[in-house]
């Protein structure tokens, strides 16, 4: 996967805090209409794309089938991905280990 540019970095990293919702909410993320009331609907159509492309990579770790320990499992998916994408902010990491970590509970 091509890296995201620089350039795009912090916006894509605060549209994947609002894509992945409230983390006292676990059901209020993953919503469309949150990006295009954020950026509106054209930012929010070339946003949406990238984030399921990173999301669906951060999910591709094995971690669950190598670690038993929940958390460490979750932090060495994030550790994973960090590596492969280290232009994503530490926030926007954490909101895609969280969703990944309730996967696995």
């Amino acid at each position: 996967m091509e890296k995201v540019r620089e350039l795009d970095a912090g916006l894509l990293s605060e549209a994947i805090l609002v894509w992945e919702g409230d983390p006292d909410r676990p059901l209020s993320g993953h919503d469309p209409g949150k990006l295009v009331e954020r950026f509106g609907a054209r930012i929010a159509m070339d946003l949406l794309p990238k984030i399921r492309e990173l999301e669906e990579d951060f999910e591709s770790t094995d971690a669950h089938l190598r670690i038993s320990d929940w958390e460490e499992m979750v932090e060495v998916a994030a550790s994973e991905f960090r590596s492969r994408h280290p232009e994503i902010s530490d926030g926007a990491i954490r909101a895609f280990a969280r969703e990944y970590g309730r996967s696995w509970l």
